[in-house]
């Protein structure tokens, strides 16, 4: 099991040039809003105006 300390070097989001970051897990409730099909051969495919809201939200604040 992956420890929660967040120190996997696998890990996508430990990838950085710093070799930190930050992993974002939205409730499924809020997949569910994100994606009008919340499977992930479909995700991809089936974006709502909630994901585009997410993903804007977040790079304000990456970029802040």
């Amino acid at each position: 099991m992956d420890s929660p300390a967040g120190t996997d070097p696998a890990n996508i989001a430990n990838r950085t040039y710093t070799g930190a970051g930050t992993q974002l897990e939205p409730t499924t409730e809020l997949r569910g809003q994100m994606f009008t099909e919340n499977t992930r051969a479909r995700r991809r495919h089936t974006t709502t105006a909630v994901l585009d809201a997410f993903v804007t939200a977040t790079r304000l604040a990456l970029t802040d």
